[in-house]
């Protein structure tokens, strides 16, 4: 079921943009809040330092970074709401802070811990108030309502109170109403916090072909990076208001982690751990330096290797010379573990 395609295809643009706050700081006890009545200081928090990207139609771009790093004001900052000290944001066409209304008319926006939707109104109803919001023709609205209720499997939700919604279904109704004015560019906020593994299939897969098929931009930011890794093609790793990683998944894996992971079932009773690497050691394609051999259940072992002394193609032509396989899996890293890593490094 085919969604309309948004009519602007022009693409976000941010260049060298900076964000500044002035905290309060006040000293300890009564004298200190006296003193700050009279003198109040203040120090400079450098939110946002310099940052430049640029996101094409269609893309889902993912924003990773602990608490503190400014994603949340850069999102707001690209949303509308704060203006930027330096730099200039484009967004299909509006300047976000200055053209305001217009713009908002143009995004959508899902907050796992905010709702949009009325508590004690049928699901339904709080519809029909953001199609007066957005004014939305009636036809196309009815149309839309029908389409997305239909991918996101809510048609039997939309007569009943958002308070007896369940987390996941609340969820999948959120998303609903964020796009019924048919927006170019969505923002996704932990929109799967909280859901069970079931919940966060079905809207992780609706997100992916709703972008593929009307061709918008959807920013997502999260904690869970396995949100990340299933929805995106590519990060944005934000730490300290600098911007530490921007590219594809694959690339950014290939660039931090250079090991990677093969699990091999083996239908020998008789095999260990020893066998496997007194294979690899008559091996001269082969290199023992970095590479790893631990057991599994069963006849399972789990070789962990590093990309820059070893070959895949080396290791499987291997196993299937000497040994009788009945199954190999390619493990590649996960973006939780890469992630990790870099702010490791950074740090040390």
């Amino acid at each position: 079921m085919k969604i309309n395609s948004p009519k602007n295809k022009e693409m976000m643009v941010v260049e060298n943009v900076s964000k500044n706050f002035n905290i309060p700081y006040k000293k300890e006890g009564l004298s200190g809040a006296i003193q700050g009545l009279f003198s109040r200081r203040y120090t400079l928090k450098e939110a946002i330092k310099s940052v430049s990207f640029c996101i094409k139609p269609g893309e889902i771009v993912g924003f990773i970074g602990p608490n503190g790093a400014g994603k949340s004001t850069l999102i707001k900052m690209l949303c509308g709401i704060l203006v930027p000290d330096a730099g200039k944001i484009e967004i299909l066409g509006f300047v976000p802070h200055k053209h305001r209304k217009r713009y908002t008319r143009n995004i959508g926006v899902v907050f796992g811990q905010r709702s949009q939707l009325w508590w004690d109104l049928p699901v339904v109803e709080s519809y029909t108030l953001c199609k007066k919001i957005y004014r939305i023709d009636t036809h196309a609205f009815n149309e839309r309502l029908k389409k997305l209720s239909e991918l996101l499997e809510i048609k039997n939700l939309l007569h009943q109170p958002v308070r007896t919604l369940s987390l996941g279904e609340k969820m999948r109704c959120e998303i609903v109403a964020a796009l019924l004015h048919n927006p170019p560019l969505l923002f996704l906020d932990e929109p799967t916090i909280g859901l069970d593994i079931i919940a966060k299939i079905k809207i992780r897969r609706f997100i992916k072909e709703w972008s593929e098929e009307s061709g918008s931009i959807v920013l997502l930011t999260t904690h869970d990076l396995s949100d990340i890794q299933d929805i995106c093609k590519r990060v944005i790793i934000i730490d300290e208001g600098n911007i530490l990683f921007d590219g594809e998944i694959d690339s950014v894996i290939k660039r931090f982690s250079n090991f990677r992971r093969l699990q091999v079932d083996f239908f020998q009773d008789n095999m260990n751990i020893e066998r496997v690497h007194q294979s690899f050691s008559q091996d001269k394609k082969i290199s023992l330096e970095e590479l790893e051999v631990s057991q599994g259940e069963n006849n399972s072992y789990l070789i962990k290797f590093s990309q820059t002394n070893n070959s895949i193609i080396s290791l499987i032509d291997n196993l299937l010379a000497n040994f009788s396989v009945s199954d190999i899996k390619i493990q590649e890293p996960l973006i939780e573990t890469v992630v990790r890593l870099i702010y490791e490094r950074k740090n040390s």
